[in-house]
């Protein structure tokens, strides 16, 4: 399966109307780093207040941000053909998705692992994702959902 890597910079409203826009309609998780404490914040919907680095991903695609200065630097990621966004360029080579990759989830308490998880979304057992080849090479892996055995 073909898929597609934007990149650009936007202010924080603009791109939380990106969000909503990308998203309507999805069930959409995130994953963020807490600026204030030393662990990931995980949830679903759309976060209260954005972290500096995240993501935020649905079966649709997936954006990670990371914020400079008063810009957030955005990668957003989609099998679907034909999108445009405005301000956005695509990110060049031949990006070829790897689907039906599952991850089991460590329970977020477990002592070893750094920086730690405060929970996941509904008891989330799994993590459903893809890989993103670029010639050949895997370079990213977007999450696509959270879930249970039952589930997923």
């Amino acid at each position: 399966m073909k898929g597609w890597v934007f990149s650009g910079k936007l202010f924080e409203e603009p791109f939380k109307g990106l969000c909503k826009v990308f998203f309507q309609g999805e069930k959409v998780y995130f994953i963020q780093e807490d600026s204030l404490s030393p662990c990931y914040e995980p949830g679903e919907g759309f976060p209260k207040e954005l972290q500096p680095r995240g993501r935020l991903f649905s079966p649709k695609g997936e954006i990670m941000w990371q914020r400079e200065g008063d810009k957030y630097v955005i990668l957003l990621l989609t099998e679907m053909p034909g999108m445009k966004f405005e301000d956005f360029e695509l990110v060049p080579g031949e990006w070829e998705v790897e689907d039906g990759h599952e991850f089991h989830l460590i329970p977020p308490d477990t002592p070893y692992i750094s920086p730690p998880f405060s929970a996941y979304p509904e008891g989330a057992k799994r993590l459903k994702a893809c890989v993103y080849l670029k010639e050949g090479m895997a370079c990213l892996i977007r999450l696509k959902e959270f879930g249970n055995d039952k589930q997923i």
